[in-house]
């Protein structure tokens, strides 16, 4: 990411009182460049939120789903017909099942 995206975030984070974040795995190294960055400009006392990383959704063809891609979205697939059922079995179930307690 760029530098002063993660400055924000951090900063912005810190200033709302963000105590979790939950993102997709892809974005592990930003995770790492924040924590450092709150380190360097809070000390090792601040308090940073706890982060959650998730598995990226994909299609049938393994195929992430993005906006940037033009993928499907949860609008289209209700408009096919699909319960929301229906959608976590197709895309969830499979993919995070390991997350689930």
């Amino acid at each position: 990411g760029y530098p002063s995206y993660e400055l924000a975030v951090v900063v912005d984070d810190l200033l709302m009182g963000v105590t979790e974040v939950v993102r997709g795995e892809d974005l592990l190294m930003s995770t790492a460049r924040q924590l450092l960055i709150q380190r360097a400009l809070y000390g090792a006392e601040v308090v940073s939120p706890r982060y959650y990383h998730l598995p990226l959704l994909k299609d049938e063809e393994g195929r992430r789903l993005a906006k940037r891609t033009m993928a499907t979205s949860l609008r289209r697939l209700r408009e096919e017909g699909l319960t929301p059922e229906d959608i976590r079995q197709r895309f969830f179930d499979k993919q995070i099942q390991h997350l689930w307690i």
